[in-house]
Formats: C-alpha cells, sequence, structure tokens
C-alpha cells in the first residue's frame, strides 16, 4: 500500500485497500473545506484522492513522515499490523495499527487511522 501511494498509483491502491470499508470510520479525515458534503459521496474515490496526488493523507504520511512497521498478528482471514509514523522533524512517534483481511487469495488493508 504504501508503495502505491508513494506513486500515486490508484490502481495498485484500488487493488490493496477495501476504500469503501475503510473510508466509513475516515470521514472526517477525507473530507476538506471545498467539498460540498450535502450530498450523498462516494467515500472510496475521496479516500482515495486523499491517498493519491496532493491528497492530505499521502503528504501526511509520505511527505512528513517515515513509516516503520512492526509486528504482525493473524487470526485467520484477519491480520493486525503494527504501523508507526515518525515525524522527520520532531522524531515524534505516532502509533497505529492496520487492519486486514483476507480475500480473494490477498491480503487487503481493511481499517487505519490517518494518525
Amino acid at each position: 500500500m504504501f508503495e502505491a501511494m508513494s506513486k500515486s498509483d490508484t490502481v495498485a491502491l484500488a487493488a490493496n485497500v477495501d476504500l469503501m470499508a475503510a473510508s466509513h470510520d475516515l470521514r472526517g479525515d477525507i473530507i476538506d473545506s471545498t467539498m460540498d458534503t450535502s450530498v450523498a459521496q462516494d467515500w472510496g474515490r475521496l479516500l482515495l484522492r486523499q491517498m493519491t496526488g496532493e491528497g492530505a493523507i499521502r503528504r501526511r504520511w509520505m511527505t512528513d513522515n517515515q513509516i516503520v512497521l512492526g509486528r504482525s498478528e493473524v487470526t485467520g482471514d484477519s491480520a493486525l499490523v503494527e504501523v508507526s509514523f515518525l515525524d522527520r522533524v520532531t522524531r515524534v512517534q505516532y502509533y497505529n495499527k492496520m487492519r486486514l483481511h483476507y480475500r480473494g487469495g490477498r491480503w487487503m488493508v481493511t481499517d487505519f487511522r490517518t494518525m
């Protein structure tokens, strides 16, 4: 996922991230002040936009921080992966866990926090 984000590869991101599932808890993080929130939104598309190009999530993760992957816990067809983001300037560490599910012969990210 992080390599796809660094390249703004929308095809690879869509193949490795369940955008609709991941966007469910991130709606406050994927809306910016220019978006019309009064109509039904394609939340997965909005999340993809924030993870590519000049999107806020991509900028925060790929430019402002160093990413360190930690332990993983696999239980059946689901897993949790520890991810730490180290601020490049302050060296403050932001700890996170990403949830993955095994679907269609591959692992897909289904839940994460933006920090």
